[in-house]
């Protein structure tokens, strides 16, 4: 994802990356770490990383982490996905408990994008990489069972797997160091247990909150 904004000063060129850039074997990650992405999704955004620098070194780019948020509908995202596992309990389901994510709200990269690019307004030599992650480190597990928890949902059906991902490579921790921004005193985090209940209580109606 990619967009400009423009001021007296020019146009300002903004790119959307990702935590799988990493190989997820050494974090916390600084942004001038190596990047080592294990699959083609994390490949092609170092690839686009790089271009994109090359052609314009005044661009600026966030890596953001998993996102999860106001759904228009069940199952848009990886992280509704496990709602979904939890509301059909007919179906048993092995779930990751070994991949580490640090989930983020979209409202909270937006917020933060609006950060950025008010603070490139004001600083016009601000560019490269930055980098933002949630605060809380959760395998989709353990997601479940906070999903489970916020909305009283068993989650009998549910089985822990504490192996690497059969199917596609995928980094085992990718934590973000999110130095750059918090030095310029941009961030912002929404607990994920207030986010998920927020975001995801439509699609479970008959929830009880108590």
């Amino acid at each position: 994802v990619c967009f400009c904004f423009s001021d007296q000063e020019g146009i300002s060129f903004f790119f959307i990356s990702t935590d799988y850039v990493f190989d997820g074997s050494n974090p916390p990650y600084k942004e001038t770490d190596k990047t080592n992405p294990l699959n083609k999704y994390g490949k092609t955004k170092v690839q686009a990383e790089e271009t994109i620098l090359a052609a314009n070194p005044d661009a600026c780019i966030l890596r953001i982490p998993v996102l999860y948020g106001d759904e228009e509908f069940l199952g848009e995202s990886a992280l509704s996905i496990l709602l979904t596992n939890l509301l059909d309990s007919s179906k048993q389901q092995v779930v990751s408990d070994y991949e580490i994510r640090f989930p983020s709200h979209c409202d909270d990269i937006a917020a933060i994008l609006y950060q950025l690019v008010e603070k490139k307004f004001q600083e016009p030599g601000m560019n490269g990489v930055y980098q933002w992650c949630g605060s809380e480190p959760l395998t989709k597990y353990g997601m479940t069972k906070i999903i489970s928890e916020v909305f009283n949902i068993p989650m009998d059906n549910i089985t822990a797997d504490p192996t690497p991902s059969h199917t596609a490579a995928r980094p085992h921790n990718t934590q973000l160091c999110r130095g750059r921004l918090e030095s310029l005193g941009i961030g912002h985090h929404t607990p994920f247990r207030a986010g998920i209940r927020r975001s995801f209580c439509k699609f479970v109606p008959n929830h009880d909150l108590s």
